[in-house]
């Protein structure tokens, strides 16, 4: 079992798994392990209020790393599985 995380009074989270069992850590340090976004400090007034709202910008970070060759790949790879999806759903609805 590992020893339970401080960081000097801040909120500590319990979490329960197998190989954690029954270990404090803080909240900041379980964001860190799940990999929670961070909006950067030279963020613009928008970019802000979007991250505030509740929006995933770190999406759109994603997408804007990628060439527009591979932002249209994979747009196309997801358009290809609704297709699929759907013709499959025609096909099980006639049955």
């Amino acid at each position: 079992m590992l020893p339970p995380i401080s960081n000097s009074g801040k909120k500590m989270v319990k979490i329960a798994k197998k190989e954690y069992n029954d270990c404090m850590i803080d909240e900041t340090v379980l964001a860190q392990i799940n990999g929670a976004y961070v909006c950067p400090p030279d963020a613009g007034p928008a970019w802000r209020a979007a991250y505030e709202a509740g929006i995933d910008v770190s999406l759109i970070e994603e997408n804007l790393r990628l060439t527009p060759e591979e932002r249209l790949e994979r747009h196309q790879h997801a358009l290809d599985m609704i297709l699929e999806m759907r013709e499959a759903g025609k096909k099980h609805a006639a049955k």
